[in-house]
Parts: C-alpha cells; sequence; structure tokens
C-alpha cells in the first residue's frame, strides 16, 4: 500500500474519532450505512476510508462531514483535535474572526491563542500529532467531559447566540436607517 498524504491520515483519524465520538455521546455507535444514508456515498465508501483503502472525493468528504453537520475542511484538521472542538461552534468563529480581521487584528488572535495555549492545562495542551494504527481509536474520554457539541448546546451558547442575534437586528436597523438618510439627501 501506498504512503499517505497527511490529509488522508487526519481523514481516517478524524472520521473514526468523530463516530466514537458519536457512540459515547449517545451509546449507539453511527453505522457506515446510517451516516450514508439520504447522502450521495455508499455505506461501502465509508467503510473503505475508515480501513484506509480508499480516499474520497471533495463531494464525498463533504457528504460524509454533513452527516456530524460539520464543513468538509473540518475532517481534515491535521492532529488530534478532539471531537468536542471539531463539533463546536467555536473553532467556526475563531477561523471566521481570523479570516475577516485586518492584519493587526489578525496578529492580536494569534497572540492571545499562544498566550492561552501556553497557561492551559499540561494534558489538554500536549496533544500528538500521530496517527493512530489500523484499527485503533483515539480516546478523548477525559478531554471531551462536558463539553457541549453542535446538537448539545450549553445554556451560556445558546444566550450567547440570542445576544448575537439582537446585536445583528440593531446594527442592520441602523444601517437601513443611514441608508435611508442618504437617499432622503440626494433627493
Amino acid at each position: 500500500m501506498r504512503k499517505r498524504e497527511p490529509a488522508a491520515e487526519a481523514l481516517i483519524y478524524n472520521l473514526n474519532a468523530l463516530i466514537k465520538f458519536t457512540k459515547e455521546m449517545s451509546g449507539k455507535e453511527p453505522s457506515n450505512r446510517k451516516i450514508a444514508k439520504g447522502r450521495d456515498v455508499s455505506d461501502r465508501m465509508i467503510g473503505k476510508i475508515r480501513k484506509r483503502e480508499s480516499i474520497p472525493t471533495v463531494d464525498k468528504l463533504d457528504e460524509i462531514a454533513n452527516y456530524f453537520r460539520l464543513p468538509a475542511w473540518s475532517l481534515l484538521l491535521p492532529g488530534k483535535i478532539p471531537p468536542s472542538i471539531i463539533l463546536s461552534r467555536d473553532l467556526n468563529t475563531l477561523i471566521s474572526c481570523f479570516v475577516n480581521a485586518d492584519s493587526s487584528g489578525r496578529a492580536q488572535i494569534i497572540t492571545t491563542a499562544k498566550h492561552e495555549a501556553s497557561r492551559a492545562e499540561p494534558t489538554e495542551s500536549k496533544q500528538s500529532t500521530e496517527t493512530p494504527a489500523e484499527g485503533e481509536e483515539a480516546d478523548f474520554t477525559e478531554l471531551l467531559a462536558g463539553a457541549p457539541t453542535m446538537g448539545n448546546k450549553s445554556e451560556k451558547d445558546n444566550e450567547e447566540d440570542e445576544s448575537d442575534e439582537s446585536s445583528s437586528q440593531e446594527t442592520q436597523e441602523s444601517d437601513t436607517r443611514s441608508q435611508k438618510k442618504k437617499s432622503t439627501k440626494k433627493k
């Protein structure tokens, strides 16, 4: 068998870890058939990916990620990132903020992230970058205890959502008023 690329190894690892995490959270492991159901990917293909026998196309990767309500890129994240982080909205928020920030804002985000990582508990910050051997899955039990996921939001997350929505609505109303004033002045 040919040597796997890092992205393929990350996909295999993340897919197996997400399936294991789903089992730990719900008590039932989703079958390849359940993941494939209603999607343009076969359960056989999912099995081949999990056994390191095949690498999916981007479309198939997107379909698999869709089962977990994730963007496809999140299955390609390198290293042993706990599924609770992959499934949380925090990672998407962080990336979105980083992309939308100007260069000084991005520098500040990086500085803050490095500072927070250095303060983290040793067990939280020292995550191995090795990919598990065939058939082996990661044990995230300690890291995942009590972590909110997309389908299991905490009360704090719900409050933040409501706050973000009202703030966004206020901004839109303000923008609408400004546009009306400008159009009135032009007439």
